[in-house]
């Protein structure tokens, strides 16, 4: 169930990445921003039987419906949620789990309504909900880097969860919540640079990129508008180990990071590409063209439910 009032539904980015990003033999698991709570039941199919699911999100009405969605599934006894932001948890749960999720707030910067907070008109407040779970670090410009110790401390748990989540805030955190040789797994899109800049911050947090996924919507799509990026918090002697340890679900096009076009960040990283969707001729004379999915992207999800009309 996705609820009227909540502010992100399923989608394809949710899809793919949690298809994707297997939890392996991750035992303490954490759904940052679950909205429905899709990635936390994806996670909670794949992962070991002994696993345990935290699911936190700022929005009281997307954990309400995540409550509600894993209470309904085969593995709600192993599944906690908790209506908090993540720079308020990571003060009192430092280092405690080996897996951690996350599609984040997706971009930089962006128009964002002009209706006022003391709104009560609900249309402008699920509006508010969705553009916080879509825009990193809130209305107006993006704010400046930070370090960081000086997020941990400028955040009372006593104000109650943050109002949006900044890209630097999301890696310091999931950082400080990761055991040595955790994963991070996030999705991001690549159009005005934000997986590398996430990725950059991720790094300067003690995070080492491990893996990507660029997803290209169809074979016309040449540049891809997405990365599925996989984060190991390792030393590098115990990178490979940490890697293996977690193996990759798609197995087609392999290039070295060196290879990618204009992507000078993915040196030295196992990156992985997927096209979900191909074009086709018509079937007769006149007619319109077909998009196809790819048997890559059909094999990716095979595990999953993936309706056709997914946005995408």
């Amino acid at each position: 169930q996705q609820g009227i009032s909540t502010a992100m539904k399923v989608g394809t980015d949710a899809m793919l990445l949690g298809a994707w990003a297997s939890p392996g033999a991750a035992q303490h698991i954490l759904d940052v921003g679950c909205g429905t709570g899709v990635l936390t039941l994806m996670c909670a199919q794949q992962a070991q039987p002994s696993a345990r699911m935290h699911a936190i999100d700022v929005c009281k009405e997307a954990c309400a419906q995540t409550a509600e969605n894993a209470h309904v599934s085969s593995w709600a006894t192993r599944i906690s949620v908790e209506c908090t932001s993540l720079q308020v948890h990571q003060l009192t749960n430092t280092a405690q789990y080996d897996f951690v999720i996350c599609n984040p707030p997706y971009f930089l910067s962006s128009y964002w309504p002009s209706s006022s907070p003391d709104s009560t008109d609900t249309q402008d407040k699920q509006q508010q909900r969705r553009m916080v779970a879509r825009h990193a670090g809130g209305p107006g410009p993006v704010r400046p880097l930070q370090s960081s110790k000086a997020v941990s401390s400028s955040i009372d748990p006593a104000m109650g969860p943050a109002p949006a989540l900044t890209y630097e805030e999301l890696a310091s955190g999931c950082s400080s919540l990761l055991l040595e040789q955790g994963n991070l797994c996030v999705v991001l899109p690549s159009v005005n640079g934000e997986a590398k800049q996430f990725a950059q911050l991720a790094v300067c947090s003690g995070l080492t990129l491990a893996a990507a996924l660029r997803v290209r919507t169809s074979n016309e799509d040449l540049h891809g508008k997405r990365w599925l990026l996989r984060f190991v918090k390792a030393t590098t002697d115990c990178l490979s180990e940490a890697v293996d340890s977690n193996k990759l679900a798609v197995q087609g096009e392999v290039m070295q990071g060196e290879g990618v076009q204009g992507e000078e960040w993915l040196a030295g990283v196992h990156v992985e590409e997927l096209v979900m969707n191909e074009w086709h001729p018509p079937l007769k004379p006149g007619g319109q063209r077909l998009l196809v999915p790819t048997a890559a992207y059909l094999s990716l999800t095979r595990g999953f439910h993936h309706p056709r009309y997914f946005k995408q």
